[in-house]
C-alpha cells in the first residue's frame, strides 16, 4: 500500500507492503491474498480503513527497470452521516470469489452424512 504519489509513480518505497509474491506456486493449493477492510482492527499489524477515504495499492515486478506497475485503488464508502435516516443496501455475493465454498445445495447432504458418521463412531 502506498501514498497518493507512488502510486501515480509506482514507487514502492512510498509505502508499506501488504504482500509478497514471491512464490509462482503452491504445493497443495493456490496461492491467495487478502485484505479484509475495517474500521478497527484488534490485531496489532492490523490496517485500520476509514469511511470517505482513498487507499492504494500497487504491483511491481521483481526486477523494475521501468517503473511500471498494476494500480488498485479503494475508495471506502461511506461516512456514517451520509445514511442518516437511510437503510442503505449492502449486495450479497451469491457465491464465493475464490470458488472454494460449497454449494448451497450439498449443505443437507454434507449435514447428514456427518451426522451419520458421528452415530456410526460413537456406537
Amino acid at each position: 500500500m502506498v501514498n497518493l504519489s507512488g502510486y501515480r509513480t509506482c514507487n514502492a518505497s512510498q509505502g508499506s507492503k501488504r504482500w509478497e509474491c514471491n512464490r509462482q506456486h503452491a504445493s497443495h493449493s493456490p496461492i491467495k491474498f487478502s485484505e479484509k477492510f475495517q474500521r478497527y482492527s484488534a490485531f496489532s499489524l492490523g490496517y485500520e480503513f476509514h469511511a470517505g477515504q482513498e487507499y492504494y495499492y500497487i504491483s511491481t515486478p521483481t526486477h523494475n527497470l521501468h517503473w511500471k506497475c498494476l494500480r488498485m485503488k479503494v475508495f471506502v464508502c461511506c461516512a456514517s452521516k451520509d445514511f442518516e435516516g437511510e437503510n442503505p443496501q449492502v449486495p450479497k455475493l451469491e457465491k464465493s470469489i475464490s470458488g472454494t465454498s460449497p454449494k448451497r445445495e450439498h449443505l443437507p447432504l454434507a449435514v447428514g452424512i456427518a451426522f451419520f458418521l458421528m452415530t456410526l463412531l460413537a456406537s
